[in-house]
């Protein structure tokens, strides 16, 4: 078992929630914590986890992301009508004050 503290984005609020995560749980899981902790809203449409450009697969395990390490900044994204767009926005590291595109 690993265990990262990582940084997960709110898709509206762009509000910070920090965790640390048995990197084995699925993006599915890890997205369903986040909803159980009161983090993000039940939705119709779900959400999708993504770092940097990887997307992930609802049953990909978080430790398959590549470049993924402690203090990681994943960032949840609510999908569109068209699956094809979503939303990107800009948000600060939490450690390095750096703004990096989503």
């Amino acid at each position: 078992m690993n265990i990262l503290n990582l940084n997960f984005v709110h898709p509206q609020y762009g509000t910070i929630f920090t965790a640390d995560v048995d990197t084995s749980f699925t993006a599915a899981e890890m997205l369903n914590n986040l909803v159980l902790s009161g983090f993000l809203p039940v939705s119709e449409q779900g959400y999708l986890l993504a770092l940097r450009e990887q997307v992930m697969q609802a049953k990909q395990p978080l430790v398959t992301l590549n470049g993924l390490e402690e203090g990681a900044v994943l960032r949840i994204i609510v999908p569109s009508k068209d699956l094809k767009i979503v939303k990107r926005f800009f948000v600060k590291h939490p450690k390095n004050g750096e703004y990096a595109p989503f």
